[in-house]
This record gives C-alpha cells, sequence and structure tokens, in this order.
C-alpha cells in the first residue's frame, strides 16, 4: 500500500515538473537581434521556484540558477523613493507620489 501511494505521489510530481516549462520561439527584438528559441520555467505567483534562482537547476541547459531566493517568495523590488537620474535628460527627477489611489 505504501509502494503504490509512493509512486501515485512521483508520478503526480513528474506530470506537474513536464508542466513546469514553456517554449519561447525564436523571434526578433525590435533592434534587430535575434533571439534564439529557448524554454523557461512557467509563469505562475512563486518568484523562489524559477530556474534563474538559487539552488534550482534549468533542466534544458544543466544550470544552477544565479539569483538568490527571497524569504517572502516575492520578486525583489528595487525603488528610489526620491527620485531618480533620468540619462535621457541628464536630470534628477523629482519623487512622484499617488495620493488618493
Amino acid at each position: 500500500m505504501l509502494k503504490t501511494a509512493f509512486a501515485a505521489a512521483i508520478l503526480v510530481a513528474l506530470g506537474a515538473y513536464a508542466d513546469a516549462s514553456d517554449y519561447v520561439p525564436g523571434h526578433y527584438r525590435s533592434n534587430g537581434t535575434y533571439v534564439t528559441p529557448y524554454y523557461r520555467s512557467g509563469r505562475d505567483t512563486s518568484y523562489n521556484n524559477n530556474w534563474t534562482v538559487r539552488p534550482n537547476v534549468n533542466p534544458y541547459t544543466g544550470r544552477q540558477g544565479s539569483l538568490s531566493p527571497t524569504w517572502n517568495d516575492r520578486a525583489p523590488t528595487y525603488s528610489r523613493p526620491y527620485g531618480g537620474y533620468k540619462a535621457s535628460t541628464r536630470s534628477w527627477s523629482s519623487p512622484s507620489y499617488r495620493l488618493g489611489r
């Protein structure tokens, strides 16, 4: 009985693993650069289970992820609370606030 339950759990896990990737066909970027076709981890709400996050390994390339996992399983955000430097205008922007929204 235990062996049957274990085998069923393995099959379910393998089925979920097989559906965890998306194929991205080759395409041209707007600057004319060609991007070769590749596989990426399937989209979901988890950040830490992506192939680019340590210690996960991309099964197609064998490369280990290089990004640090987060404690809350969300993508890290980087913000500049006091505005930031705009290279296009070569000036500092003022902070933006969304009031009443």
